[in-house]
């Protein structure tokens, strides 16, 4: 996966040595940089590895309880049955799962009096797994959504002697709030920050799918992509979808040329320009004004500064500040700094 070989290599070794004890890593990157894509590159890694791989996804409303019982029931089975130690107790193991609120919901009124914890039960089927000579991986995307009590129980469950792999994504932040929000977890987790790809990486994400279906690019067309589309890896994409769609109106011939390259770049300028002028139209009025007066400034500012900008303190600024990082149009890649997260912005922003 273009660009992101030392995570990928980093849980490639984890999955071979089974130790599943105590990892915890948060994944932080704007929307688009592929923090999903990544947590599903992980857990096809895992399975190849004979682990077991659950995927949860949060939001404001969610409960570890309500992500259980969203699990996809049968495709876990499914993992769970190509294992030849597991495999003969299935049907068991299926009642288990049901019965620990893992793939299987119940109304308030039905309830079992046996149903454990929600904690109780990821850390029950967790020592399956171990016992039966796998691991388990738990990926959670999103992660910045979370409740307070959500997070806790999750940071709570990450600190347990429960041999779980923890890998969870979200918009970057997600670590601080997690700590200010008493995930000691948080403290202790491997950070790894997703930007914007460089020329040779997003070269490689540009070009592997076509020369895999045996399609070369031109000399020039992988050079052009990379300046347009900044390293950011949802415009490569949009610009190889483009591609391969103009690729095949010409009659799908065995190379991209300057001339299908030219028609794909009309569609993504406009896909790109939906893209900023959405993200703009999200914004309240008064985080519009917070990004004019960014860009203005250069595009990269001290918070303290942005906030004296705007005449505010920058304790009555954090509003502003959260909204312009939840756009994915400004970054804050390190305490005390906000910049915009791409240079072309200016382009769309008039003060």
């Amino acid at each position: 996966m273009s660009g992101r070989d030392e995570i990928l290599e980093r849980y490639h070794a984890w999955f071979g040595t089974k130790n599943s004890h105590g990892e915890v890593a948060i994944v932080e990157g704007h929307r688009g940089v592929g923090k999903t894509s990544l947590l599903k590159v992980i857990g096809a890694q895992a399975v190849s590895a004979d682990w077991i791989h659950l995927h949860l996804e949060t939001t404001e409303a969610a409960t570890l309880e309500s992500l259980l019982a969203d699990v996809d029931h049968d495709r876990l089975l499914h993992e769970l049955g190509r294992l030849p130690r597991i495999g003969r107790r299935l049907k068991e193991l299926s009642a288990e799962l049901k019965l620990w609120g893992i793939g299987a919901a119940v109304s308030a009124s039905l309830v079992d009096v046996d149903r454990p914890r929600p904690r109780v039960a990821l850390s029950r089927f967790a020592t399956r797994c171990e016992a039966a000579g796998m691991g388990l991986l738990l990926t959670i995307d999103e992660i910045q959504r979370a409740s307070k009590d959500l997070a806790q129980q999750l940071g709570a469950l990450a600190n347990a002697s429960v041999p779980i792999v923890h890998v969870w994504a979200g918009l970057p932040g997600t670590r601080r709030r997690l700590q200010t929000r008493g995930v000691t977890a948080s403290e202790r987790a491997r950070s790894f920050q997703l930007g914007l790809l460089d020329k040779q990486a997003a070269t490689e994400a540009l070009v592997t799918p076509f020369t895999d279906r045996g399609i070369t690019l031109g000399p020039t067309v992988a050079a052009k992509v990379f300046t347009a589309s900044l390293g950011y890896p949802y415009f490569i994409q949009l610009y190889g979808d483009e591609l391969w769609q103009a690729h095949q109106q010409a009659g799908n011939p065995g190379t991209i040329d300057n001339a299908i390259a030219t028609a794909a770049e009309r569609q993504v300028l406009v896909s790109i320009d939906r893209f900023f002028q959405d993200r703009l139209d999200a914004m309240t009025p008064r985080a519009q004004e917070a990004l004019v007066e960014l860009v203005d400034a250069g595009g990269n500012l001290p918070t303290s500064d942005l906030a004296q900008r705007l005449g505010l303190s920058t304790a009555s600024f954090s509003e502003r500040r959260a909204e312009l990082l939840q756009s994915g149009l400004a970054t804050s890649a390190k305490h005390g700094q906000i910049a915009v997260t791409f240079p072309a912005l200016r382009h769309y922003v008039t003060s």
